[in-house]
């Protein structure tokens, strides 16, 4: 089979996991914020579950990827990501959802999804290894694309309900089944050589640190999971809710259209081409979501507030393209899922931490005082970063001007 051929069943293996999870990730907070009208403090609670499988399952995702025959092992992924669906599918069709079934079933379903993406990155550097920049910028604007579909479907939750919409969402994990076996199977470790597991997450966190190349896009990353992805999970769906009054066409429209400005920043980025320092364009993207959440502390028009997540969204694109893209080349191909899944670990890892942090901010001081205080920390560690970038360059000019 040709590599584009392969890379179609790529897509739309991705496809058939990121379109229902697209879905859920609408779905589930307007469930904890509509359906069930809970608390800021609690809603913190339920975002926090959704994202605390990443904190304890990412390392354990990327290693096994590894060490296993992927085409396989996202043919189980399909099944299992589904289980958890269904079944909250079951209970909202016999109406005994609560607070408590909520937070199982986030536990449940971030566990599954959590293998997810470190085991599609393997299999794209297994298919796309001579072209990866193209594949990971083509893949990251397919994600975007994607997402925002499965955004748009979810809006319709107050027309079709909620039941229904998860059950399209159970049936879509189910029927990525064909795609996944269209793969290519890839290399497994034979059961006698390999080392245990713990042993291959230390090795893949000790290439990260010993690496000043792949060091910088972890730990930048690792600090927007804290303070962007855990505000933004609490944030906005709380501002919806008690600033502009939203429906669910409004929840499902806020997210889509931060997937519009990935999709738009991947697109450019596709036709630029190569980029020859793509470290200074990682922290300006990264800044975007900093200036985003000091707007948000005013209290914009809707339109305004919606424009600032576009404009979030444009530098999410970024910041996700820069960094797979560093990451793919330089990590060794043994290695490629596990430092891909430190990465996911650090961006996706410390948003439990921040969406609690966020609670705790809006219940005991305001929604915009927890605007404020993450987005000033963002602008702050980009100008650091910024500095230390044109210190080294001059030092790096230095050196090479004295060796003349």
């Amino acid at each position: 089979m040709t590599v584009s051929r392969l890379i179609l069943f790529y897509q739309l293996c991705l496809t058939s996991f990121q379109f229902p999870r697209a879905m859920l990730g609408v779905l589930f907070p307007y469930l904890v914020t509509v359906y069930l009208a809970e608390s800021p403090e609690r809603v913190s609670y339920a975002m926090t579950a959704s994202m605390l499988p990443n904190l304890l399952v990412l390392l354990f995702a990327g290693a096994l990827a590894d060490r296993l025959n992927k085409r396989k092992l996202l043919v189980l992924l399909h099944i299992a990501n589904a289980i958890p669906v269904v079944a909250l599918t079951m209970l909202l069709h016999f109406g005994s959802v609560g607070f408590e079934n909520l937070i199982l079933f986030a536990l449940l379903s971030g566990t599954t999804l959590a293998f997810v993406q470190p085991t599609l990155d393997g299999m794209l550097n297994h298919i796309s290894s001579m072209r990866i920049r193209r594949g990971v910028t083509l893949s990251v604007g397919m994600l975007y694309l994607v997402t925002l579909a499965g955004f748009l479907l979810a809006s319709s939750v107050e027309w079709v309900g909620v039941a229904p919409l998860l059950g399209i969402s159970g049936a879509l994990f189910l029927a990525g089944i064909a795609t996944s076996l269209h793969l290519p199977d890839t290399p497994a470790l034979a059961v006698k050589d390999r080392p245990s597991i713990l042993s291959e997450i230390r090795a893949g966190l000790a290439l990260v640190l010993s690496s000043k190349t792949l060091r910088l896009p972890v730990l930048l990353m690792s600090s927007a999971g804290l303070i962007l992805g855990g505000p933004y999970a609490v944030l906005v769906p709380l501002i919806l809710r008690d600033t502009y009054q939203a429906t669910g066409f409004d929840f499902a429209l806020a997210f889509a259209v931060f997937m519009v400005g990935g999709a738009c920043s991947s697109g450019i980025l596709l036709k630029l081409g190569a980029i020859r320092n793509p470290v200074p364009l990682l922290v300006a993207g990264y800044s975007m979501g900093g200036f985003a959440l000091l707007f948000w502390a005013i209290s914009p028009p809707y339109w305004a507030f919606l424009g600032s997540i576009f404009f979030w969204g444009i530098g999410g694109g970024i910041c996700l393209n820069m960094s797979r893209t560093i990451l793919q080349e330089q990590a060794p191909s043994t290695h490629k899922s596990r430092v891909l899944s430190v990465m996911y670990l650090g961006d996706e890892g410390g948003a439990p931490l921040g969406s609690l942090i966020t609670g705790a901010l809006i219940t005991t001081l305001s929604l915009s005082s927890a605007s404020v205080i993450p987005g000033a920390a963002v602008l702050l560690i980009s100008l650091l970063l910024l500095l230390a970038l044109s210190a080294q360059r001059s030092e790096a000019k230095a050196t090479q001007d004295g060796g003349r």
